[in-house]
């Protein structure tokens, strides 16, 4: 029994800060207000108009989030739909990620005995290996980004898919690198605020010493008593 507990609390403690960083990149992601800012900041309007480039990310956000099932703009060639359509599994992944990951936190906190224990232990460690995590791959990206970020798509793409020619193909003039540094300083911003409430409540959660408390409340009173 005591092994199981363990574990299930191991892997509540992996879960929690994947699921923060899913939940904070999906926010960032498909923000449009933020988009239509980057890409006046990034010098995109000035290469395609401002109404055509909010009109094809508007498109391309919509399928990016499962509310159509293509996309029609003839601004992006095959190779181009075919990479977004992978982008589009991805982030389809972490949505059901982080969904599945609330279930699992739900029926751990309706079964648990000691609720307020459980969300405390969850809450700080979690948020402990949150931070930690965004210190670590915040320090690497500001080392590097472009490896980084290179990286990123040898893990998670089929080898080539995801490299194309700016001279000929719109997709990297729409969506530059400073786009997605831009985004990647945001995730790993909201994340860190996140894990540090996380870690604030996980703190004030915890069960205080009782028997200090006792011994105080004690004190308290034998003073109380000696005044009168």
């Amino acid at each position: 029994m005591a092994h199981a507990k363990t574990l299930i609390m191991l892997i509540s403690i992996i879960l929690f800060p994947l699921s923060i960083i899913s939940i904070s990149a999906l926010s960032v992601s498909f923000d449009s207000l933020l988009f239509d800012r980057e890409f006046s900041r990034l010098g995109v309007y000035g290469q395609f108009g401002r109404e055509n480039v909010l009109a094809i990310n508007g498109e391309v956000l919509s399928y990016l989030k499962g509310e159509r099932p293509s996309i029609d703009a003839l601004f992006f060639n095959g190779r181009e739909k075919a990479h977004l359509a992978d982008v589009r599994a991805l982030f389809r992944g972490m949505m059901a990620f982080a969904f599945l990951s609330a279930v699992f936190f739900a029926f751990l906190f309706l079964f648990a005995r000691e609720k307020r224990r459980v969300a405390a232990d969850i809450l700080f460690t979690g948020s402990l290996a949150l931070i930690g995590i965004m210190a670590l791959m915040g320090t690497v990206a500001l080392l590097d980004f472009d490896s980084s970020f290179s990286a990123f798509h040898v893990a998670l793409f089929t080898g080539g898919t995801y490299l194309f020619d700016p001279a000929t193909e719109n997709i990297v003039n729409i969506y530059p690198e400073g786009l997605f540094s831009s985004f990647a300083e945001k995730i790993a911003l909201l994340s860190s605020i996140l894990g540090l409430l996380g870690l604030f409540g996980g703190w004030c959660m915890k069960p205080r010493n009782r028997g200090a408390e006792a011994r105080v409340s004690g004190g308290l009173l034998l003073r109380g008593k000696r005044a009168q």
